[in-house]
This record gives structure tokens, C-alpha cells and sequence, in this order.
């Protein structure tokens, strides 16, 4: 499992939300796809 700090996890957070793309999109653009 990766960890990730908490800065990443906030600015996935915010491109998510301001970003307009979808979810996954984002995910998997941050390297995170199919994670939970």
C-alpha cells in the first residue's frame, strides 16, 4: 500500500473538486486509480 501524506491527500481533494473532470479521471491522473 502507498502512503500518501496529507498534503497530497488535501490537493487531491481540491483538484477533484475544482478541476471539472471526473473522478476517475482525476484518480488516475494522480496515480491513485482503483485504490480505496
Amino acid at each position: 500500500m502507498i502512503k500518501r501524506s496529507e498534503e497530497f491527500k488535501q490537493e487531491a481533494v481540491r483538484i477533484a473538486l475544482t478541476s471539472g473532470l471526473p473522478r476517475d479521471r482525476v484518480a488516475s491522473d494522480l496515480g491513485s486509480a482503483n485504490r480505496r
